[in-house]
Order: structure tokens, then sequence, then C-alpha cells
């Protein structure tokens, strides 16, 4: 979603030309995109998880704010780049490879926990966000713990935050655009 951002408006220039809309709806319809493919994403996955005799319990419902919370940080920081993908032209590229960096260092395909120890794993797990929402997302789905409420609590209004931010920076600057194109 965050690479997707980076030249929306750009891509979406006949719209934004000839028609008024707020420039965040672009963002928010393609995110929908993306929800609809993740949703189909967690249906295989919970599939996986009941031929494969992993214990579900109560605390798998924990996963719905964490992903909420996840979803509000994603398209605030896609906002934000949505906006500065219009002036800066190699922004795809330098986000492609910034995310790709964090995609490695977050523990996507290893616990963090397990991994490192002692404060680089509390550095890790508290200001790195991919970290921390996939580590509480591990936690809940397949440990059956309860998440980290002050940490979950902290990013969600970091999220709310980010989307305070880039919606203010699109609805300031909409009108810009059309010159920038």
């Amino acid at each position: 979603m965050v690479t997707g951002s980076v030249k929306l408006i750009d891509t979406h220039r006949n719209i934004v030309t000839k028609v008024y809309i707020p420039k965040y709806v672009l963002l928010l319809s393609k995110s929908f995109t993306y929800l609809f493919k993740l949703f189909i994403s967690f249906i295989i996955a919970f599939i996986l998880m009941v031929a494969l005799d992993v214990p579900l319990k109560i605390n798998i419902l924990y996963f719905v704010p964490i992903f909420i919370i996840y979803y509000i940080f994603t398209f605030g920081l896609s906002c934000i780049i949505m906006h500065l993908g219009v002036y800066i032209e190699d922004l795809k590229n330098f986000t492609k490879i910034a995310l790709r960096l964090l995609f490695y260092v977050s523990g996507v395909f290893y616990d963090i926990g397990v991994r490192l120890g002692g404060t680089l794993e509390n550095i890790m797990l508290n200001y790195n966000p991919i970290a921390f929402f996939l580590s509480e997302t591990r936690n809940v789905i397949l440990y059956n713990l309860d998440p980290n409420y002050i940490n979950l609590s902290i990013w969600g209004g970091i999220s709310l935050l980010l989307c305070i931010i880039g919606i203010h920076f699109i609805h300031k600057h909409e009108n810009s655009y059309v010159k920038v194109i």
C-alpha cells in the first residue's frame, strides 16, 4: 500500500485534473483492493491453521484491533508518501529500497524475541512498527498471549497522528497537485 501510494495521484491524473474529489479517497479506494487480497490470504491461513491443528483460542480475536491499528498506521504513512510522491520524482525507488530493508529487519521470517536478546530486541519491538505489529500478531495467534496494550495504544496514537498529518498535507496542497503533474 505504501509503495503503491507514491505515484497514485500521477497515475490518476485524468481524474485529478477533471473532477474534484478529496485525493485521499484515491488511496482509500486502492487500500480496499489491498484489504480484499489480504482478507483472502487470511482465509487461506485460517484454513491451514485448522488443517495443521494449531490451537485456536479466544485470544485470536485480539488480532482484530492489532490489524485495525496497523491499517490506520499504513494509511497515514501512505497519505504522507502520496503527498510527497507528487513533488519528489525518485521517491518510488527510495520507498522500495527502504521498505525492503524494513522487511528484512522486522522479523517476518524469524521471531525477534528468539533471535535477538536484551536491548536490541527491546529497540526493535518498540521502535519498529512493522516488527511490533508482526510480533503482536504472532503472539496472539500462535502463542495465545495477550497483546501489549500500552505499546498498542501508543502505536494507535501515532497512527492517528500520521493520518491527521497526511490528510492535512493532502487537503492543504491538493490544488497545487494539478500544476505539478
